[in-house]
């Protein structure tokens, strides 16, 4: 089974496709995104085909791996949204990167809450994602959708020669459904 594109209000949740590399590279590449995130430097587009390789060669849902879904807003790339799955299904992972120009329009927000509307459905019990602890933006986002901060793990990521701490952040799927309902 593949991954069933999602129509939002304003997003289309797809699968990559070729397509995609040439904008996939441009926004991982921007310096400020990528001080956020913990891809190698420069970002290549033989790294971007294999995202997209992987991807398209994966079966939805994916468990005990990562799967990496577009976010098309105006039937152009915004960015990418990964789900990792934990090998039983019960519990995810989510990472996500806006390209510069769709930042602060919500459509991060929008993005994610279709991904937890999905993934609990599905009967995953749990989601949480990893912030860097300079990016407020993410944190208010995920702060929005109900997720709590649960800690940060002090030097727990070596990137780019350097230690990094990360904010930790879950939500269960009771606790999605009991806000989907307030």
């Amino acid at each position: 089974m593949t991954f069933s594109a999602i129509r939002t209000d304003r997003l289309v949740l797809r699968d990559l496709t070729d397509l995609d590399a040439d904008d996939l590279v441009e926004y991982r590449n921007d310096e400020q995104t990528a001080s956020l995130q913990d891809w190698a430097l420069p970002y290549t587009h033989d790294r971007a085909r294999a995202v997209i390789g992987g991807a398209t060669e994966a079966d939805w849902p994916v468990s005990g791996d990562w799967y990496q879904v577009a976010i098309e807003y105006d039937h152009r790339l915004a960015g990418d949204l990964g789900i990792g799955r934990s090998a039983d299904g019960l519990q995810a992972e989510i990472g996500y990167t806006l390209a510069p120009w769709a930042r602060g329009r919500g459509l991060a927000t929008e993005a994610v809450a279709a991904i937890l509307d999905l993934l609990f459905s599905e009967g995953v019990h749990r989601v949480v994602a990893g912030v860097d602890p300079a990016n407020d933006a993410s944190a208010k986002l995920l702060q929005r959708l109900g997720f709590r901060h649960e800690g940060r793990f002090v030097s727990a990521a070596f990137i780019r020669d350097r230690w990094w701490d990360d904010d930790r952040y879950g939500l269960l799927a009771d606790e999605w459904r009991a806000r989907s309902t307030d």
